[in-house]
């Protein structure tokens, strides 16, 4: 930064350096990943950052380059009845150096791996039982059921 001022007819120059860090990231959520088999984060995007470094309960699991990666899918975070708590920082690179933004606020999820066994029964036209292996770490069940196998419509 560099100003030229005259002030009572002398030149005044002033110099000094400074940092444009990016914007810290905003987690939108934490979900099951689509196998079941992890948890998936995602985030807003920032504009002109070089990448992203997610953290699990408070260290770095993942180096994401790029500013369109806004999502990321931790394998590891699988222990049943296990809460995991992820921050993301974004980073832009300048001459080989990073400049981090602050931390996102942390957000959480308890893993439950998903109930096996699961034998439905129709002893009549209007009924149906279901049955599964329980999940010790869960405290409760959500049952859904739909005439279509899509889910949709009546």
């Amino acid at each position: 930064m560099e100003n030229d001022d005259n002030v009572y007819g002398f030149n005044v120059i002033k110099r000094g350096t400074f940092r444009i860090l990016p914007q810290a990231p905003v987690i939108a959520a934490v979900t099951p990943s689509a196998d079941g088999k992890g948890l998936t984060v995602s985030w807003g995007k920032i504009a002109g950052v070089s990448g992203y470094r997610i953290y699990r309960d408070g260290t770095a699991v993942a180096t994401i380059k790029g500013a369109a990666n806004i999502t990321w899918t931790d394998p590891d975070a699988k222990t049943n009845g296990t809460r995991y708590t992820y921050k993301v920082r974004a980073y832009k690179t300048v001459s080989g150096k990073h400049y981090w933004s602050a931390y996102s606020s942390g957000r959480s999820y308890v893993f439950l791996t998903r109930t096996t066994h699961l034998t439905l029964t129709n002893p009549s036209a209007k009924t149906m039982k279901a049955a599964w292996k329980k999940n010790t770490k869960a405290d409760g069940y959500q049952i859904q059921y739909a005439e279509k196998s899509s889910f949709a419509g009546k």
